[in-house]
């Protein structure tokens, strides 16, 4: 980096809503901190949950516009309008170098404002479909950050950088998988994702493992996210099926769990995938059937057209295929092996510094240019 890109610069993000927006950003968020720049965090309520105390960041009224009845819809316009009008003066205050979004309604208030008020916008995209709110607003970006090499309806006339999707360093950290060295050893199944698709993670996964032989079912030590409502069912069908398992509505240390894991069954999301990628495990994707553009199929066949995880379709998977896909992966070390080895071939690991380092040499040129 050239000494003008090192000095201390003053950079915007927005991102709100799911962790999906909000993980990303916090981790350019540090990575920025950490080389002693200046940033602020542009959110919403329920992105606010996520960030923490130390990220300088703020709350911005936002709501989607096309959900819900005629009154909330035209509400929703109302809090976006004061949202724009809160980051117009902001910005025109602050005036940062650039701003980085990230997606969705929180996103498009700060990346407005900007436009209208000449600041550089960027934007990351985490899916392997660009939304439709990044898809419009990209025509007010300077470039488009993608997770993903392979991304459908990219726009024709915005500049396309494929940095990969920022993660936790807690995954990139995660030492390369061996597969156990004693045959017939117990075998660590890291289960993720219940929160989207109870009948699928509280029933026909544990119907799967249970009709796996019983020399199978105690070789398994299972850690299983859960919703409330389900655990003291599932804890009991655990128990009665003689598999070791640990199941929890949340899990705060998800890194170790992965790190520890042999096998993980997980949903699509961006972030999913971009972590088991990192860790580098063997992994069970089964995307979210009602997920917008199918963009959960998507991601995961980012992967797994590189024998990097196995797709299974929801909507096709019973418990009985899912169990006997199971039983050849406790089976087979080397399979796994191999699956963990692809994943991690195909990871990003430094997708936050390359991002981070992006804004601030981009800032650095602005400034010059303008001198």
């Amino acid at each position: 980096m050239t000494s003008a890109a090192s000095k201390s610069k003053y950079i915007c993000l927005a991102a709100g809503g799911t962790g999906g927006h909000v993980m990303p950003a916090i981790c350019i968020a540090e990575t920025l901190l950490a080389d002693g720049h200046r940033i602020l965090l542009l959110t919403d309520k329920r992105g606010a949950r996520l960030i923490p105390a130390h990220i300088p960041h703020k709350i911005l009224a936002s709501a989607s516009p096309f959900a819900g009845s005629a009154i909330k819809q035209i509400l929703a316009f109302g809090q976006l309008t004061g949202g724009f009008a809160a980051c117009l003066f902001m910005l025109a205050t602050k005036r940062p170098s650039v701003l980085l979004g990230f997606g969705g309604y929180p996103a498009a208030a700060p990346i407005c404002a900007a436009w209208c008020l000449g600041i550089p916008a960027v934007m990351h995209e985490q899916n392997a479909v660009i939304g439709r709110t990044n898809l419009m607003l990209a025509r007010f970006t300077k470039t488009l950050f993608t997770s993903w090499p392979d991304n459908d309806r990219l726009p024709a006339s915005t500049p396309i950088y494929q940095t990969g999707l920022p993660v936790r360093d807690s995954f990139t950290r995660i030492a390369p998988y061996k597969a156990p060295a004693k045959k017939n050893s117990s075998i660590r199944l890291a289960i993720f994702g219940g929160s989207l698709g109870a009948a699928l993670f509280a029933e026909i996964i544990p119907a799967a493992l249970a009709l796996l032989p019983v020399s199978l079912r105690r070789r398994l030590a299972v850690t299983q996210q859960v919703r409330e409502e389900q655990k003291t069912a599932l804890d009991a069908f655990y128990k009665e099926h003689e598999i070791a398992a640990e199941t929890k509505t949340f899990f705060e240390n998800v890194a170790e769990v992965m790190a520890e894991a042999d096998l993980v069954i997980s949903r699509a999301g961006a972030s999913s995938v971009a972590e088991i990628a990192c860790a580098g495990r063997a992994a069970i994707f089964i995307p979210f059937a009602r997920a917008l553009d199918n963009h959960q199929q998507a991601n995961a066949r980012q992967l797994c057209a590189h024998n990097g995880g196995i797709l299974l379709s929801e909507a096709d998977l019973s418990a009985q295929s899912l169990s006997e896909k199971l039983a050849e992966l406790i089976e087979n070390d080397k399979m796994r092996q191999q699956l963990a080895t692809s994943a991690r071939r195909n990871a990003r690991p430094n997708a936050a510094r390359e991002i981070a380092d992006y804004l601030v040499t981009y800032g650095a040129n602005r400034n010059k240019e303008a001198a």
